[in-house]
């Protein structure tokens, strides 16, 4: 019994420092709500260690406002569970070289979603086939910027869609 009461004690101990954590970086009573009811997980996490490297990566590779940042975060925090090297990183990097520096915070704040689902394989196969059938990079940026869901599906719908497309004359 005093066993589980000492960890009560300490979990308790752990959510207060996450909460504190999220308080001090900005986050607004009404976006720590919002982000512990769709996960409540974070809770148990080290703020150190899991969420302020994820901040950091993302105030200093897109360029996007804090406020709008904290907001895509309590909004969708899903990407909070992604790993920064193995994931996030490479998928923003590959985003940069498509849309631009200057459109993956547009891209961050519109949805996170493209940023921790396993879409980057599909992403990158259904880019690279556009642009070797020479789309314009110009027409993909827009694409993505406008409507990622289209370079998001499967390698293989997406070339079959293009292929009656291209019976139709497009």
């Amino acid at each position: 019994m005093l066993f589980l009461l000492q960890k009560k004690c300490i979990l308790i101990a752990h959510e207060g420092q996450m909460l504190f954590f999220l308080a001090e970086h900005g986050f607004s009573k009404s976006q720590i709500s919002e982000l512990v009811l769709k996960r409540p997980e974070v809770l148990l996490s080290n703020p150190e260690k899991t969420l302020l490297p994820k901040i950091e990566f993302f105030l200093q590779s897109t360029g996007v406002a804090k406020a709008d940042l904290l907001k895509t975060i309590a909004r969708d925090p899903t990407f909070l569970t992604r790993s920064v090297e193995n994931q996030l990183m490479p998928i923003c990097s590959y985003l940069k070289d498509i849309v631009g520096a200057e459109k993956v915070d547009s891209l961050l704040r519109r949805g996170s979603w493209i940023f921790y689902r396993a879409i980057g394989k599909k992403l990158i196969l259904n880019v690279n086939y556009l642009l070797a059938l020479g789309v314009p990079n110009s027409f993909i940026a827009t694409l993505l910027s406008s409507f990622p869901q289209a370079l998001a599906q499967n390698h293989d719908q997406f070339r079959k869609k293009r292929g009656r497309g291209e019976g139709n004359g497009i």
